[in-house]
């Protein structure tokens, strides 16, 4: 009963360590490092940026199929490949997993790889669970500023208070904004367009359910550009392309009211209602635990 305890501990402990997303406001000085990886045949290689002291991560909807695989009976839709990235005292450490589900309710650890600047490998594990591999190389990248894009709120209460470039490994922009309502914002959704075409998209929430910005607070986030690859030497070079916008689609009050874009307004109180729901049942596990160890102990 005591192992249960610990394992229904654990389990509330890692619920709500992974209940919220929020978003790194103070980014450290880019190493320049990058993974360059090769998703899709036919189409320019991603980069992902290495941190020190961190992991960074970006997944991918949009991959090719292993012709004739058959996914395991009763198994949830395989939906996204993510693949996370950190420097280590070696070289860069690059993990490998895929989510399931299409609200990636569960994730499935690949494979992870030690690559030193220059070295390359293929994510063959990945043809084991459907997916064409994968190929990932670490190369150093010319720090660059993109062009100022475009801002547009959809929401009146998110206005903008600063847009600036930043000297970083792949263009980006820093930006601040202002809630100028009285309600606090529990999430708002940041979406880059180039050429009118949404390419980016994330949405800063409150860490575990708490208040994003607060009535006339402000946020400061750091929103990557779209870029294409420039052929090199030795790899692509990412190149930011003109004609972008940042824009915020919807904002989230905290009394579940919201500005903007009603689909993702509904997608998001419905996480959070499913988020409380999830952690009243492990709280209810837990009191059961406790109840049962009580009356072993009689």
């Amino acid at each position: 009963m005591f192992t249960s305890r610990l394992w229904l501990l654990f389990l509330l402990t890692l619920f709500l360590a992974t209940g919220g997303t929020a978003v790194a406001q103070n980014a450290e000085a880019p190493t320049q490092l990058a993974v360059e990886i090769r998703f899709y045949p036919g189409l320019d290689p991603a980069h992902l940026t290495v941190d020190r002291s961190r992991k960074r991560g970006i997944w991918f909807a949009r991959f090719p199929r292993v012709a004739g695989y058959t996914p395991p009976a009763n198994s949830l839709p395989l939906t996204a490949v993510n693949i996370k990235a950190q420097q280590a005292e070696e070289g860069v450490r690059v993990w490998v997993s895929v989510y399931l589900g299409m609200i990636h309710e569960e994730e499935q650890q690949i494979s992870s790889y030690l690559l030193r600047e220059g070295e390359a490998t293929t994510a063959k594990e990945l043809s084991a669970v459907g997916v064409v591999p994968f190929e990932f190389k670490v190369v150093r990248l010319a720090a660059s500023t993109g062009e100022m894009p475009e801002f547009k709120s959809n929401a009146p209460s998110i206005e903008l208070v600063s847009l600036q470039p930043n000297f970083s490994t792949l263009p980006d922009i820093q930006l601040a904004l202002r809630n100028v309502s009285s309600k606090p914002v529990h999430a708002i959704e940041v979406v880059t367009l180039q050429d009118g075409r949404p390419h980016l998209h994330y949405m800063p929430q409150g860490h575990e359910g708490q208040v994003l910005i607060a009535p006339s607070g402000t946020l400061q986030l750091t929103t990557r550009l779209v870029t294409r690859g420039v052929p090199g030497p030795d790899n692509y070079q990412p190149e930011a392309l003109g004609n972008q916008r940042i824009q915020i689609t919807v904002a989230v009050f905290a009394d579940g009211s919201y500005e903007g874009d009603s689909d993702k307004a509904m997608a998001f109180l419905g996480f959070q209602k499913g988020r409380k729901a999830m952690l009243s049942r492990v709280v209810d596990l837990l009191n059961q635990a406790n109840e049962s160890a009580g009356t072993s102990s009689l």
